[in-house]
């Protein structure tokens, strides 16, 4: 049974929706499914949580996990890379090195953080986009 106003599924027996709180009443007609809603299949196979259906379907996105351990392995590859850059500099004008250290480092470390916050938002707002898509 799904809910009458917000479209939620409601657990068997039960009338009131934790959605939006509203109580269904038993006369009233069974509205159906939303069709963008995730798939209820239970077949969940060797994952625990993890639905095939929804994974295909484009319910389940895996980029902002990905985008996480992206984004630590990007400031960790900056700074050894700059740091290695700096003190190979060093070598020849301290001048440079230091500015590599000071001035570069910090700056590609915020562009990269600003960078992976800007994937992330794209894809906070596609979440948000799908939870105003299953109220209506």
């Amino acid at each position: 049974m799904f809910c009458s106003e917000c479209g939620h599924r409601l657990e068997e027996g039960n009338t009131n929706c934790s959605s939006c709180a509203s109580v269904k009443n038993e006369n009233q007609p069974q509205p159906p499914a939303p069709l963008n809603a995730p798939s209820q299949n239970n077949n969940q196979g060797a994952f625990s949580g993890f639905n095939v259906q929804d994974f295909l379907n484009f319910n389940i996105m895996i980029t902002p996990l990905i985008m996480k351990i992206f984004y630590i392995v990007g400031v960790v590859g900056i700074t050894l890379g700059l740091f290695v850059m700096a003190v190979l500099t060093m070598r020849f004008q301290v001048g440079l090195g230091l500015l590599q250290l000071f001035v570069f480092l910090p700056v590609s470390l915020i562009l990269h953080r600003v960078f992976c916050e800007q994937l992330m938002l794209f894809f906070s707002i596609r979440k948000e986009l799908m939870d105003i898509n299953k109220k209506t």
